[in-house]
């Protein structure tokens, strides 16, 4: 990583291995079940079986961002019917409360939030979410106890705004209807928010929200003048990326623009199409990068900020430079990069 010092005092649901996406889906976690409210204290997740057909769990995995649980035993799960999953310890105590199985190494469920998928035998991912304890209703919920339930699996692929906690005195619903089930609006539709270049001859298109897996690989969706795009890979296990293999490089200080037709959303809804621009980024030359703004005392409710003005000719990858201040030897502190993700920085933009 390249150190920028700047001296601041600053649905067409498709079919996947015989299974369909979404037929199956994560509906309830209980991430941090302490202090318990009136349930048993091992974690645990819910799943439902939305589809119409019979699903044999045998060799299903949970997954989260440290590993894969052991595989799932031989279980039928009928249309509608519900299944617990937990640790070994905890099948004891959760059976109790309706249809369960244990898997070897149930993965750890962070309290902070995580990555969780559901992946069928075939490794296929079924369904994938990303909590978030900010989802908890109030503070006394996210302290503990109380399980996070979907409301609407209509939109089993939607995040925030379709799940929020259980509501039933007990802290959560295992093996049971949720408590918060119901109908929500139609969530915003996934919009192509912004790119990024690996490499020469590959893009990345990053969406708000998940888009139809199957529908996202058809290349004639997606056009650039100028250079053929031979495929288009949906990125698992949400599937809110997008990668577009080219079949030729992008060229340095030339700034490209990319046509996107109307994607489908996972629940089957048409995006509006777009146009984004990218390029291959470079260093940029000295003295053009600016500060250009500082907030260093804001109102209460505010937050400090530092606005940086792209002045000079290059395109900017943000995530390879850091921004900071000195100590009181005068060493570079606190270091941070400009973005925890690769982006393009283009030429007169401002970054904030």
């Amino acid at each position: 990583m390249r150190l920028l010092v700047l001296t601041f005092v600053i649905l067409c649901f498709g079919p996947v291995g015989g299974q369909e996406r979404y037929a199956v889906i994560i509906q309830e976690i209980m991430p941090d079940p302490s202090p318990a409210v009136g349930l048993p204290s091992p974690e645990w997740i819910e799943i439902r079986n939305r589809g119409n057909a019979t699903v044999n769990l045998q060799g299903w995995r949970i997954h989260d961002t440290n590993g894969s649980s052991g595989v799932m035993p031989a279980r039928i799960l009928e249309p509608d019917s519900i299944l617990i999953i937990c640790g070994i310890s905890g099948l004891p105590l959760l059976s109790a409360y309706g249809p369960a199985i244990a898997v070897t190494s149930f993965p750890s469920l962070d309290n902070e939030g995580e990555l969780l998928s559901l992946t069928d035998a075939s490794g296929n991912v079924i369904h994938a979410v990303h909590y978030d304890p900010g989802w908890h209703t109030n503070a006394l919920k996210r302290d503990g106890g109380w399980s996070l339930e979907m409301i609407d699996s209509r939109f089993a692929c939607s995040m925030k705004g379709n799940w929020v906690s259980s509501i039933h005195p007990a802290g959560g619903t295992p093996g049971r209807t949720n408590s918060v089930s119901g109908e929500i609006q139609s969530p915003d539709l996934p919009l192509a928010s912004r790119l990024y270049t690996p490499d020469s001859v590959t893009l990345r298109i990053l969406f708000t929200g998940p888009v139809d897996s199957l529908q996202a690989t058809a290349v004639a969706g997606y056009h650039i003048e100028g250079l053929p795009i031979l495929g288009a890979i949906p990125v698992g296990p949400l599937f809110d990326q997008v990668q577009l293999d080219l079949g030729g490089a992008i060229l340095p200080a030339v700034v490209y623009r990319l046509n996107i037709n109307g994607q489908v959303s996972c629940d089957g809804r048409v995006t509006e199409p777009a146009v984004l621009r990218f390029g291959l980024p470079s260093d940029p030359p000295p003295g053009s990068l600016l500060i250009n703004e500082v907030l260093f005392n804001p109102v209460s409710s505010g937050y400090d900020y530092v606005e940086l003005l792209n002045t000079g000719p290059s395109l900017i990858d943000p995530s390879r430079y850091r921004i900071g201040n000195r100590n009181s030897q005068g060493e570079m502190d606190n270091l941070v990069p400009l973005s925890p993700r690769p982006g393009l920085w283009f030429p007169g933009d401002y970054y904030v």
